[in-house]
């Protein structure tokens, strides 16, 4: 279990390297001694036992160590998480392999970039 969250906390990071290259956003300091503002996230799963992962991170306050602000979303088929990452709803999220290359073979700019592969979804984001 430690390796998976492991896992999942490096996936997260991932995420947060793919969509941050691309936005103009900075976070930094307000004043000394004031914490930087959070990053917001917001991470789709679906209703899968490996998806565990990320209430895990979240209790053990992975989230946070890293500067996140994480909402997690649940929908009940990856054509419904897939719409809302289109949409700009969600930043990311793992709703598996086929899915996804359904959308990217119709000309939508996914890009699928890790994942939980031995148990699990791959992790799929729009570049910004």
């Amino acid at each position: 279990m430690h390796k998976k969250a492991i896992c999942l906390v490096l996936v997260l990071l991932l995420t947060l390297l793919a969509v941050g290259c691309g936005k103009t956003q900075v976070s930094g300091t307000k004043n000394a001694g004031e914490p930087a503002d959070k990053i917001k996230f917001n991470v789709g799963y679906l209703p899968a036992v490996g998806h565990v992962l990320y209430f895990v991170a979240q209790e053990k306050g992975f989230f946070d160590q890293e500067g996140l602000d994480v909402e997690l979303f649940q929908f009940t088929n990856s054509g419904e998480g897939l719409n809302a990452i289109k949409s700009g709803k969600l930043d990311t999220g793992s709703f598996g392999t086929a899915a996804p290359l359904t959308f990217i073979a119709k000309g939508t700019p996914f890009v699928i970039y890790g994942g939980m592969q031995s148990e699990g979804h791959g992790v799929v984001t729009k570049p910004a």
